[in-house]
C-alpha cells in the first residue's frame, strides 16, 4: 500500500511539496538567524527544537508508511543533534560513555525493530 493510495493524491502531493520546501525555508531561517548579534540564545534553541522535529517527523514517516529512506534520515539526524551536544558541552567522561553507550543500544534496538517490521510486512504483500 502506498502513501497515496492512504492519504489520496492530492494529500500525497502536498507532503511532497511540504518535504521539499521545508529543509530551503530551514536554510533561509538559519541565514537570517546568522545576521542577529552574537548573544541571541533564541534562534539556537529554535532551530533545535526544529531539527528535532523533522527527525521525529521522518521517524514517524518512515515507521506509519514502512519507508526505509525517512526512519534512516530522522534517526540519522536525531543521532547527529545527540552527538553535537555531547562534544558542545564538558562534561566528565564516564556521562559521556554512559551516554554513547545507552545511545547506541536504543539506536541499534530501534533499527532492529524496524527492519523486522519492514521485512514482515513485504513477506505480506509485494506492492512496496
Amino acid at each position: 500500500m502506498t502513501v497515496a493510495a492512504v492519504l489520496g493524491a492530492a494529500t500525497a502531493a502536498l507532503l511532497r511539496r511540504v518535504t521539499i520546501l521545508a529543509p530551503a525555508a530551514a536554510t533561509v531561517a538559519i541565514l537570517g538567524a546568522m545576521m542577529l548579534p552574537a548573544p541571541v540564545v533564541w534562534p539556537t534553541v529554535a532551530f533545535n527544537l526544529i531539527a528535532v522535529a523533522l527527525a521525529g517527523h521522518g521517524i514517524w514517516r518512515g515507521a506509519r508508511y514502512y519507508e526505509r529512506r525517512p526512519y534512516w534520515a530522522g534517526l540519522g539526524l536525531l543521532v547527529l543533534l545527540i552527538v553535537s551536544r555531547f562534544f558542545e558541552y564538558e562534561s566528565h567522561l564516564m556521562i559521556k560513555a554512559v551516554g554513547f553507550v545507552a545511545a547506541g543500544a536504543v539506536l541499534i534496538y530501534a533499527g532492529i525493530k524496524f527492519e523486522t517490521r519492514l521485512r514482515a510486512r513485504s513477506g505480506e504483500t509485494h506492492d512496496a
